[in-house]
């Protein structure tokens, strides 16, 4: 024990020998002592969660990166927690709200207009009015806003914008350095992506910025591909505008369903979906897509977590199916 001891003792009084040999350089004692200020500086500074300021702090070094002589260009203050008006999600909320409340124009083609046409008999009175006053031409534009009213008039008459999914923040104590919306466009047959890209970049621009050198997030619009990559410019491909209904298809369409389901009208309609009609259009063929499933109008579940169709109108499609593509195909 008494030589374990002595060996500590020694090693010690070595190592104060040592340091006192070799004093510290000036420009050591220079570098501790400003290290120890900013140190100070920054424990001085309040930052907790609560009550704190983690972009005073921040900006208390980024002063001392000027005076050092670094440009401004080098020095970035990222992510403050101190409540700010060019707030990155507050931006983002107002440009869906200016989204939300922008209306495309309106707009029929020979489908939606022949949709109309046949509903204007089947109608209670006020809407059998408002029909034939959108019908006209020009058409009256207090009877399209009143049309407008119902969901699936608004999408057959209009291209429709709407939110689907939205992200944004890094941290709940900081203000977000990006913000994030998916909006989802059913756009009209006749128009391209890029069309409708830029018409909803000029509805998001906040105006009151325009010439202002106040600092603000930006708000970018891009086209999102279906493997979901990133575009800032969509497609300038127009969409063809859909045929009008042919005789030889919607004929033996009438007969059939006279003979399934007497006493129900046939309205051509134009899905607010997508088809692959959209490429055989394209082609030079006149495309349209034929259901025989029935469904309740105000019970569509399509692209839910619940989608769903009833057992007998399964089996009914089935049935409709044959009877109708034997007639369709009859010399």
């Amino acid at each position: 024990m008494g030589l374990n001891k002595s060996c500590r003792m020694l090693l010690f009084c070595v190592l104060v020998v040592s340091m006192q040999a070799q004093p510290t350089p000036l420009a050591d004692q220079a570098a501790r002592r400003l290290a120890l200020d900013i140190f100070k500086q920054l424990i001085e500074i309040n930052t907790t969660d609560s009550v704190g300021n983690v972009t005073a702090a921040a900006e208390a070094m980024a002063q001392r990166f000027r005076d050092a002589g670094f440009p401004d260009s080098d020095i970035q203050v990222l992510g403050p927690s101190s409540p700010r008006p060019d707030n990155a999600i507050y931006e983002l909320s107002d440009a869906l709200t200016r989204i939300e409340n922008y209306q495309f124009p309106f707009e029929l083609n020979p489908i939606t207009r022949a949709y109309y046409e046949r509903q204007v008999t089947m109608s209670k009175p006020q809407r059998a009015a408002d029909l034939k006053a959108m019908l006209r031409q020009p058409p009256d534009m207090a009877a399209v806003a009143r049309l407008s009213k119902d969901p699936l008039d608004n999408s057959t008459m209009h291209t429709t914008c709407v939110a689907t999914r939205l992200s944004g923040g890094h941290a709940n104590n900081a203000l977000p350095q990006m913000a994030q919306a998916n909006v989802n466009c059913r756009i009209e047959p006749g128009h391209s992506l890029e069309e409708i890209r830029l018409t909803l970049e000029k509805v998001v621009a906040d105006r009151k910025f325009a010439t202002s050198t106040i600092a603000r997030p930006t708000i970018k619009v891009q086209f999102r591909e279906n493997n979901n990559q990133l575009l800032d410019h969509g497609s300038d491909r127009h969409s063809f505008v859909p045929p009008p209904p042919r005789k030889d298809v919607f004929g033996p369409l009438e007969q059939v369903v006279a003979q399934m389901w007497p006493g129900i009208s046939v309205l051509p309609t134009m899905s607010t979906g997508a088809s692959d009609g959209v490429y055989t259009n394209a082609a030079g063929m006149p495309t349209y897509c034929v259901s025989g499933e029935q469904y309740e109008r105000d019970d569509i579940r399509a692209h839910g977590k619940d989608e769903r169709v009833e057992v007998e109108s399964f089996a009914r499609g089935v049935d409709f199916y044959y009877v109708f593509l034997k007639a369709v195909t009859a010399d």
